[in-house]
């Protein structure tokens, strides 16, 4: 829940306690996820500024430890950030070095066409991939 703003003291104490365990133990990474909850009440355009402004905020903590960031859009209906698409565009705005995680199943529930997406996306802002094959039962509901 990177990406939620009410209360920037204390998400900079938490990722600084998650960044100096993953230096601790030599962890090349640290994954961000986004906020999914159905109560969220924020409007799209809102959930964009909040996780560019998160990016930003956050890049600073990433370079002093050493520590790659990873952000991963989860394609369900609740989250806040689905789009593999639009997290390449808010880490580019972000100008700080974050890579995507991209999971298949995932990009499967965002909705994201499979043109525009061979189209827009730029594999070297991806670091990790998971691939999971969606069930044909599998539906692009909210949950």
């Amino acid at each position: 829940m990177f990406n939620l703003l009410d209360d920037q003291v204390t998400l900079l104490k938490n990722a600084e306690a998650l960044l100096s365990q993953a230096q601790a133990i030599h962890s090349k990474a640290l994954v961000l996820c986004p906020h999914c909850s159905a109560g969220d009440s924020r409007s799209e355009e809102q959930k964009k500024t909040d996780t560019l402004a998160a990016l930003k905020l956050l890049a600073p903590l990433f370079t002093k430890y050493g520590v790659q960031g990873y952000v991963e859009p989860l394609g369900f209906g609740i989250s806040s950030l689905r789009s593999s698409l639009l997290t390449q565009s808010l880490i580019r705005d972000s100008g700080a070095p974050y890579k995507i995680v991209l999971d298949t199943f995932h990009h499967y529930l965002s909705d994201v066409a499979q043109p525009e997406f061979d189209a827009q996306i730029q594999i070297d802002v991806v670091m990790a991939k998971r691939y999971r094959q969606a069930q044909p039962e599998t539906q692009r509901t909210p949950l």
